[in-house]
């Protein structure tokens, strides 16, 4: 089971990243944090279709709350595979 360490330099909007499986683990909107100097913005969700549970783990980099333009999106199938990526990209961003 892999663990996530926000750093510091980050506020937390929603954590609901849970590593054992649950219904949140089917959500647009499981993590987002703001990076406090930049104010940029890392969203995780799940997209997918729910009944089946066909789908995968997105990240989204948001610049100046432009949602419909992200700076980097990086993905995953697997919880595993998206939290090395998002470890990956905090440590990056501090």
């Amino acid at each position: 089971m892999n663990k996530i360490t926000i750093p510091s330099g980050f506020k937390v909007i929603k954590n609901e990243f849970l590593f054992e499986n649950s219904d949140s683990d089917y959500n647009e909107d499981i993590l987002q944090i703001e990076h406090i100097s930049t104010k940029l913005i890392v969203d995780l969700g799940w997209y997918g279709d729910i009944v089946s549970k066909v789908g995968g783990y997105k990240i989204y980099v948001i610049k100046d709350r432009d949602w419909d333009s992200p700076i980097n999106t990086l993905s995953s199938d697997t919880k595993e595979g998206i939290s090395f990526e998002l470890d990956t990209l905090l440590k990056s961003m501090d």
